[in-house]
């Protein structure tokens, strides 16, 4: 469900994290999944901070969605754009911004430092040097 209100997207981090058990992986893995939705807009993901788990959409965008999510499992809070609940109180730039120009070799795109940084829910995003 879009608005993940069947809790839908809880219910696969659990499976995960059984996974994860049941594998006897270490505390040092993680696993992340990968769901195919059936729609365009809405969760795109789940990751809970300072857990081994998390997953996202299938979507053009995955890897972009697939960082942000990885952020939250090594501990790090919402940047504050876009109105995302948690945000980081600590986040360095109002907006949240990265404040830095960063470089994708992929795509060969160049982001300026009023880019949105990949923890809030503004595109486009790109890693700030404090995320």
């Amino acid at each position: 469900h879009p608005t993940d209100a069947n809790g839908g997207w809880a219910t696969v981090l659990s499976e995960l994290r059984a996974l994860r058990v049941l594998d006897g992986a270490p505390s040092t893995t993680h696993y992340y999944g990968v769901v195919p939705v059936p729609y365009d807009s809405g969760t795109f993901g789940l990751g809970l901070v300072g857990s081994p788990t998390a997953a996202g959409w299938d979507r053009d965008d995955a890897d972009v969605v697939a960082a942000h999510e990885w952020g939250h499992n090594f501990g790090r809070l919402h940047a504050p754009c876009g109105d995302p609940p948690n945000t980081d109180p600590q986040f360095p730039t109002v907006g949240g911004f990265t404040n830095s120009v960063g470089w994708d070799s992929r795509t060969a795109t160049l982001f300026g430092p009023g880019t949105a940084d990949i923890m809030g829910y503004c595109a486009p995003a790109w890693v700030s040097e404090y995320s």
